[in-house]
């Protein structure tokens, strides 16, 4: 039996699961749109399965993974060593309108 969730279903689950804190507000939102694109493209449900989305870390930047993992020279080199799903920055504005751009960043699948 399959049910369908959505992004904030999603975000719910690692919520529930006592995993709030392990990735970001806009982290979980690049991690449910990489599932759904899986799942659109090879044309079968992916099975929701915290544990397994766990495999993935968020990092602020490409210098933090290159800080944790020597082996890596550019996002290029990263890529070709596991998946990556870059984080789109956070946008807000302030009290005159002006854009404020925050957080971003990386996540990427343990290798």
């Amino acid at each position: 039996m399959y049910i369908e969730l959505s992004k904030s279903e999603f975000r719910d689950a690692f919520a529930r699961a006592g995993r709030k804190d392990q990735f970001s507000y806009e982290a979980l939102g690049a991690l449910y749109d990489y599932c759904q694109n899986v799942e659109y493209s090879s044309g079968c449900p992916v099975m929701f399965d915290i544990g397994e989305l766990c495999e993935w870390e968020e990092y602020d930047n490409l210098e933090a993974v290159k800080a944790e993992n020597d082996e890596i020279d550019d996002l290029d080199d990263l890529k070709d060593k596991t998946e990556v799903i870059e984080v789109p920055p956070k946008l807000s504005f302030d009290v005159n309108g002006n854009k404020i751009y925050s957080g971003g960043g990386l996540l990427v699948r343990e290798f």
